[in-house]
């Protein structure tokens, strides 16, 4: 048999077939991933978010079932969620490809779990700003912007109450 080319094809010599062979993951790729991993973790820890998930992105190039790669992906995306920008969904997004590998390992449903958790605290930290922002509006005589406030933190606290069940 041949050597694999680089998209791992390799002929049987004898009949002439085409074999798809899997590459395993050589020494070089070892070294980056694990330096892509120093460098992700250095970034969630500070809180860099975005970053984080731009090397775990560089894992999942070179080993696309890095588990680890996917729960802290997962997790830091759900971190970047904004008022204007929800990204929850793209989180546990992560999480189904996840359970897609690895359908009976059990820190999967943990990661889903700590998804869960950051979306509660925030989906709280949302209803009480929006509650003040309501409470401002209508001491300045504002009801129009304090009605829209208060509907903002409901639809926050229905969202909370939503994950848990």
């Amino acid at each position: 048999m041949s050597p694999p080319n680089s998209q791992g094809i390799s002929e049987c010599s004898f009949c002439h077939t085409k074999i798809i062979v899997p590459q395993s993951i050589g020494a070089t790729e070892r070294e980056k991933i694990s330096k892509f991993v120093e460098l992700e973790k250095t970034a969630f820890h500070a809180g860099n978010f975005a970053d984080a998930v731009k090397y775990c992105d560089a894992i999942l190039e070179i080993n696309p079932k890095d588990k680890d790669a996917w729960t802290d992906k997962a997790v830091a995306t759900a971190w970047l969620t904004t008022e204007k920008e929800d990204r929850f969904q793209e989180a546990y997004s992560y999480i189904a490809r996840l359970m897609q590998l690895y359908p009976d390992a059990p820190s999967i449903l943990e990661a889903k779990k700590k998804l869960q958790d950051i979306e509660v605290s925030w989906c709280t930290r949302m209803g009480r700003e929006n509650n003040r922002r309501a409470a401002d509006a209508f001491s300045y005589m504002n009801s129009s912007l304090g009605v829209q406030c208060a509907i903002a933190a409901m639809n926050y606290y229905f969202r909370f109450a939503h994950v848990l069940t």
